[in-house]
């Protein structure tokens, strides 16, 4: 039997409109709306959409590159856009670093160690400056040994994605050595602050490089966490960044009471990347749900979102339905029509006789209907 689908009518409704209606959600719904339908697909992958996940500055925030991207040789902004969240970009020469979250697209940076002011961190017998092979940077700074350890970073708050709360994270290694190294870290003091307000964008805390050398007594702090790329990471703070209006914030990493050496510490830099999105994308999905749920033919069950197909009665083998004395075949406003079986989930569906009494001596099946049973 051919089977076709009709997706109800979604084949109506210009490609550029649910373009423009998918724009409102982010990237992540826009990929999974486009497993829906063919139509949704094609307007989900469609570069006026993606035009709209791309950050507003990203050819400014490119042309900085210290290697040159063609933007034209992408086949799709879409095909960019992965790009740019799966490939950080290096920047003003190479201290900066830029890419995109990639469920959100917010914008994420990390400042090179080149780029922070480290105290004595241009005095070979404190701090030496080397290569890592797993580093993104061309150089990476490596604590000689300090009693006064001070890391600062800023950046420009404009240059951050609009009305999303930002983490600030140190990220680094610690090597052993002669001296203890690793298990002699006493706690530090971190920060976030913006620079012209000389107030914290987040409260200050304690942080422990070395979270199993933490007293049992002593205060809640951050402790570090390892990172897909092999190195480790500490929280900062966090600040809320409405629309880039508060300047400079700037970001540090403090510990100058202790009175003990430290050595061995490797940092990359300090990134600041999103964790929380402040974002009216999912009343936009749920609009887009329910649509779908409510359609004819091709519709979802609501509480479970299982798709529900209809198979029209001109796709049922009917004895005899080809013989108008038998059978004859009228239009009706409210019948609706249309399967393709290849489509279905793994799901344990029913099948149901739809059937419609009109005023004749006989009834007149209509369609055979193929609704969805959630396990």
């Amino acid at each position: 039997m051919n089977l076709r689908m009709q997706e109800a009518n979604f084949s109506v409704v210009p490609e550029g409109c649910i373009s423009n209606i998918l724009s409102f959600t982010s990237p992540r719904d826009a990929c999974r709306s486009s497993l829906v339908a063919c139509s949704l697909k094609n307007a989900a992958d469609s570069d006026v959409m993606w035009e709209k996940f791309l950050p507003s500055d990203y050819k400014e925030i490119v042309s900085r590159s210290a290697s040159p991207l063609d933007l034209n040789g992408f086949e799709s902004k879409k095909e960019l856009y992965f790009h740019l969240c799966a490939d950080p970009i290096l920047l003003d020469g190479g201290v900066m670093s830029f890419n995109l979250e990639k469920k959100s697209g917010k914008k994420c940076f990390m400042i090179g160690a080149k780029k922070l002011h480290i105290t004595w961190g241009d005095t070979p017998d404190y701090w030496t400056w080397t290569h890592e092979p797993d580093s993104r940077f061309a150089e990476v700074a490596e604590l000689v040994y300090v009693w006064w350890l001070e890391i600062r970073g800023k950046i420009d708050t404009r240059m951050l994605s609009p009305k999303t709360t930002y983490g600030a994270y140190l990220v680094f290694k610690i090597k052993d050595n002669e001296f203890g190294g690793y298990n002699q870290w006493p706690p530090a003091d971190v920060s976030v602050k913006f620079v012209e307000a000389g107030s914290g964008a987040s409260d200050d805390q304690i942080a422990y490089l070395d979270p199993t050398q933490r007293p049992v007594n002593a205060p809640n702090g951050e402790v570090p966490s390892m990172r897909r790329d092999g190195w480790m990471e500490i929280k900062l703070g966090q600040l809320y960044n409405d629309h880039g209006e508060d300047g400079e914030v700037e970001m540090s990493l403090m510990e100058v009471k202790a009175g003990v050496v430290k050595e061995g510490l490797v940092v990359v830099g300090i990134e600041n990347s999103n964790f929380y999105l402040i974002s009216q994308a999912q009343p936009c999905v749920i609009a887009i749900y329910l649509l779908i749920c409510n359609e004819n033919s091709v519709n979802l069950e609501k509480r479970s979102g299982k798709k529900c197909f209809m198979i029209g009665a001109k796709e049922l083998e009917i004895t005899w339905s080809d013989t108008p004395q038998y059978w004859k075949w009228i239009p009706l406003p409210d019948s609706r029509v249309n399967i393709d079986t290849q489509i279905l989930k793994e799901t344990t569906y029913a099948a149901y006789l739809a059937t419609h009494t009109i005023c004749t001596p006989t009834s007149w099946a209509d369609t055979l209907k193929v609704w969805s049973h959630t396990q």
